[in-house]
């Protein structure tokens, strides 16, 4: 099970939100793997406080990828580009504001058992 975290300065309604998360979702099944991206779990975080590249008074967004053991490596630069493509027209925010990491982990917990 995937999990994408964004953590962003800008104020983002909850039907925005939504709007995101159905756009990134669609894109990682895109690039990836649409059952894998059926199982994505995605937290928008906003209004945060963030000091990006000694400034905070910039908009900026986070973003931490765990693509999950089911998607191949090969396919997570064409998330990020996706990634990237969608949240700096979405949250209107320069993609030299935007990071972006992925972080591998190889031991999910879901429905009480180690996956």
């Amino acid at each position: 099970m995937p999990y994408i975290e964004i953590k962003t300065t800008r104020k983002v309604t909850p039907k925005h939100k939504a709007k995101i998360a159905e756009r990134m979702i669609a894109s990682f099944a895109e690039v990836s793997d649409e059952y894998v991206s059926g199982n994505i779990q995605l937290t928008i975080m906003d209004d945060c406080w963030s000091s990006f590249r000694k400034t905070h008074d910039q908009p900026s967004v986070y973003i931490q990828i765990s693509p999950g053991p089911l998607t191949p490596k090969e396919h997570y630069a064409g998330i990020v580009e996706a990634f990237f493509r969608i949240i700096t027209k979405e949250l209107d925010i320069p993609q030299n504001r935007v990071y972006i990491t992925v972080t591998e982990i190889q031991n999910w917990g879901y429905d009480g058992r180690l996956l």
